[in-house]
């Protein structure tokens, strides 16, 4: 909600559909910003090409799954 505030277009990405969950609900729950962010269930090592493009990108919690071999 945060990001959405300030952003022209914000939509989350998640492989869970239990987060996208709570995060639907801070969205809705959010003065100034209830339901001006989408959602999609994908996943973040093959995301697919209808999701179109971004300008920028915001990754939380993302470093933990990430393999330490993939690290070079």
């Amino acid at each position: 909600p945060a990001i959405a505030k300030v952003a022209a277009a914000v939509h989350g990405v998640d492989i869970g559909e239990e987060v996208l969950a709570v995060a639907r609900t801070k969205d809705a729950a959010t003065p100034d910003v209830g339901g001006a962010m989408t959602f999609s269930r994908a996943d973040a090592f093959a995301l697919p090409a209808d999701l179109g493009e971004f300008d920028g990108a915001f990754v939380g919690f993302f470093w933990s799954h990430v393999p330490r071999a993939e690290f070079g």
